[in-house]
């Protein structure tokens, strides 16, 4: 091994480190969620169409796509359907009696926030 070829190795395990964004061949547990994706995608979208061309392609992964985020629940989302569970995400839980006595709001906003 000449002096050029000595940092090949070390840069190659370098690059491979976990946790960096990496993911290293061979290793696809490495990366769960994105194997997880791929299976179900797999199985719901590509294995039951036969895509034609591209423009097909594009027309039957958006349909899929739009029916996985508004119409399908997702256990990891607690059985709820990505649209739904940004919309709970998004409203305001409501605060408990004891909470709000400790805020010593002006009786002007308490009703809004309480």
């Amino acid at each position: 091994m000449n002096a050029g070829n000595a940092s090949l190795p070390a840069f190659s395990l370098k690059r491979y480190r976990p946790g960096h964004g990496i993911i290293q061949p061979g290793k696809p547990v490495q990366n769960a969620f994105i194997e997880s994706f791929n299976g179900t995608f797999r199985n719901e979208c590509l294995n039951e169409h036969w895509i034609l061309d591209l423009e097909d392609a594009q027309e039957i992964i958006q349909a899929w796509r739009i029916d996985d985020n508004t119409q399908r629940p997702h256990s990891s989302l607690g059985r709820k359907t990505p649209g739904g569970f940004a919309l709970a995400a998004q409203t305001p839980l409501p605060l408990s009696r004891r909470a709000c006595q400790n805020l010593a709001l002006p009786p002007e906003l308490e009703w809004s926030v309480c």
